[in-house]
């Protein structure tokens, strides 16, 4: 029987979001809102939607 996971698979926009914060590292997630980005995309980084 496949897992709950398995049997749907994640959004594209999960599936970015996860790898640019993997790609900005841990410990400077914190400074994602000094990031000269629109805050749409701040706040699309930082799980703040």
């Amino acid at each position: 029987m496949l897992s709950e996971r398995e049997a749907q698979p994640l959004s594209l926009t999960t599936i970015c979001r996860t790898r640019i914060r993997q790609l900005i590292g841990r410990k400077r997630l914190k400074e994602i809102t000094s990031l000269p980005l629109p805050l749409f995309l701040n706040n699309f980084i930082a799980f703040s939607q």
